[in-house]
């Protein structure tokens, strides 16, 4: 009964040994990957993944904006060009989004052409480019789209895209 006990002390012993081990490996094999300030890779588009320049996936969480009274409460917020308001509202998207506890990295800015058109002119779509008017489009980058990038990245979000996809204005991670 004795050698019972003894092989049965040594097995529990033998076992909680090898839990702890694989626990001590377990979290050994743990390290950061990415700090506040470290140089970002370029990243690229590969099939449907963003990949840095050794292959890896990376993963970005965040969501998109428009500005644009429609996508904006559809009009019951602000309209009429009112970029004040425009800048208020969306802000205080971000604001939410943060404080409801959201980790986010990335922000996609969209350039509506409701900023960007002759207002009056119709048009087949937002494809259609034929009422841009680039003097409008170059006023209303400078007094929404670059306070709403430099909002977000003083927030949070350390990735923003604009447009394309993989246009970026950032500071950490530069999109191809």
């Amino acid at each position: 009964m004795a050698a019972c006990n003894n092989n049965l002390l040594f097995l529990m012993r033998n076992y909680r040994l090898k839990t702890i081990l694989y626990i001590v490996l377990l979290f050994s094999s743990i390290t950061a990957s990415a700090w506040e300030g470290m140089a970002m890779p370029q990243l690229h588009v590969e099939g449907r993944y963003f990949k840095d320049a050794n292959g890896n996936i990376v993963n970005l969480h965040g969501f998109a904006q428009t500005y644009s009274p429609w996508f904006n409460e559809r009009g019951a917020v602000w309209n009429n060009y009112d970029v004040n308001a425009c800048l208020n509202y969306n802000q205080g998207l971000i604001d939410n989004i943060l404080a409801a506890g959201w980790k986010v990295n990335f922000l996609r800015l969209h350039m509506d052409p409701y900023w960007s058109n002759t207002p009056g002119i119709q048009t087949k779509g937002e494809s259609d480019i034929s009422a841009f008017d680039y003097n409008r489009f170059t006023t209303y980058f400078q007094s929404v789209f670059v306070p709403m990038a430099k909002y977000a990245i003083s927030h949070g979000p350390r990735t923003l895209c604009y447009n394309a996809s993989t246009r970026c204005l950032s500071r950490f991670y530069r999109c191809g």
